[in-house]
């Protein structure tokens, strides 16, 4: 928390990535495009930043990685949300459990900041060059719900009053 504090309040920049964020995003594309020859769905990549709707949580922004166009599975558009991992982190993407927790919570703020109701997660396993089983994740309101007013208390408790959070032991 202090470190992303560092952040929101301009103190400090995460711009550079490091060589694994730097893989991933030079990988997203040819991911994109394998999740939609495999899938059969149409997927753009955005050329915006997405912007929570609401003006309490318009601090919230998501940045992601395709949208997935209305198609027969799908009335709607969705989140392709991709990310490049070893095998070892995540050896079986078959159900909402074996999703990490940090995507889980990204997948759900996605989804929360756009409005949307589905997405898919889509694994390269940078070790092996393979590509897992797409995912679906749908929506879920109460989850969000939860992450929205903490977010929303923890912007303006550190934020918007300008005091830093305690310092966590992994900062």
């Amino acid at each position: 928390p202090y470190m992303l504090w560092l952040e929101k309040t301009g103190r400090f920049s995460f711009d550079e990535d490091n060589p694994v964020m730097k893989f991933g995003r030079q990988w997203e594309d040819q991911v994109r495009k394998e999740f939609s020859r495999r899938s059969g769905f149409e997927v753009t990549e955005p050329d915006q930043m997405f912007i929570h709707p609401d003006p309490q949580l318009s601090m919230l922004s998501a940045n992601v990685d395709g949208i997935i166009q209305p198609n027969e599975k799908h009335d709607g558009r969705g989140i392709l949300e991709i990310k490049c991992t070893l095998r070892s982190r995540i050896p079986v993407l078959a159900e909402w459990d074996d999703v990490p927790v940090e995507y889980k919570y990204q997948i759900m703020h996605y989804l929360s900041v756009t409005g949307l109701q589905y997405a898919y997660l889509q694994l390269y396993y940078r070790d092996q060059c393979t590509y897992s089983r797409p995912l679906l994740i749908l929506r879920d309101d109460s989850m969000i719900g939860e992450m929205n007013q903490k977010l929303f208390s923890w912007w303006t408790k550190y934020v918007e009053a300008d005091q830093p959070p305690p310092m966590e032991s992994s900062e």
